[in-house]
């Protein structure tokens, strides 16, 4: 299974925010040269510091994670292989 793209999302929320690496890393208690690993994807993150940062961005760990889409992507594919939607031509 792939790895989470944590660090993508982090850093798109932050700039979404409008807040800078130095500021989120204060933040959360580390250095911004590991919040700069962690959102390049070459540091993974604890559940501890992942529930910070997703305090601190306002956003939930299945938001970082990806699991919110997991589970769209997992409801949606049961929805398309149920037969009561076979005549819908659903891949």
């Amino acid at each position: 299974m792939a790895r989470a793209p944590i660090g993508m999302r982090l850093r798109e929320r932050r700039k979404n925010l409008g807040r800078t690496q130095a500021e989120l890393a204060a933040a959360v208690g580390i250095s911004a040269s590991y919040l700069n690993l962690i959102e390049h994807n070459k540091r993974q993150v604890s559940g501890a510091l992942l529930l910070r940062l997703g305090e601190a961005l306002e956003v939930g760990i299945d938001y970082l994670d990806g699991a919110a889409e997991r589970r769209l992507i997992q409801d949606l594919e049961e929805i398309a292989a149920d037969p009561a939607n076979a005549d819908l031509d659903i891949d």
